[in-house]
């Protein structure tokens, strides 16, 4: 698939721990990476430190950004495998506004992009991307050196589209997915 030679799943779900007669290897997440407060970070430095310890590029596909096609998957490694990035990543256009904001320290408002932006036009300001989480690709030993795990400089991204880039996070994002997908690919 997409260039990629081995496939693992990171899982608790005892019905997918199983399933050893699968085409993929499954690694068991401990209670703490498996937890509610656990993050992708915690995940993956498990990952890493069991079955990765020596470096080799990871390609992160989150199921709960099923609409990603091999087509992204491998767009992502061929811009990876350019060199000049740490990561990259998938990421959607979104609006242009977000520019034009700030988080408060008491009563100061502090933009969160450049200070003009605040008074721009917004067709004037620049288009804005946002990562969807379908498609990561960056180095294990990079993962393990750097203190907050994910690289943040050098970030390349594919381009997805909207409609392809649907989260799950509730009920109703799943079975908008599963419509989507559908729709997509066949029934």
């Amino acid at each position: 698939m997409a260039g990629i030679h081995r496939i693992f799943v990171s899982t608790d779900i005892p019905e997918i721990l199983v399933g050893s007669e699968t085409a993929f290897d499954v690694i068991e997440r401990s209670s703490r990476a498996a937890s509610d407060l656990a993050t992708m970070a915690d995940v993956l430095r498990e990952f890493v430190e069991k079955v990765l310890p020596n470096g080799k590029t990871i390609v992160l596909l989150q199921p709960t950004s099923p609409l990603r096609t091999d087509k992204h998957i491998a767009q992502a490694l061929d811009l990876y495998h350019t060199g000049e990035y740490e990561m990259v990543l998938t990421a959607t256009e979104t609006d242009k506004s977000v520019l034009k904001c700030g988080t408060l320290d008491g009563n100061r408002f502090v933009p969160v992009s450049k200070p003009e932006f605040c008074f721009s036009n917004r067709q004037e300001l620049p288009e804005v991307y946002r990562p969807n989480g379908a498609v990561f690709v960056f180095d294990s030993k990079h993962f393990t050196v750097s203190g907050d795990g994910f690289p943040t400089q050098q970030l390349g991204i594919v381009k997805m589209s909207p409609e392809e880039s649907h989260d799950i996070d509730t009920i109703e994002d799943f079975d908008r997915c599963e419509t989507l997908f559908e729709q997509t690919r066949g029934k």
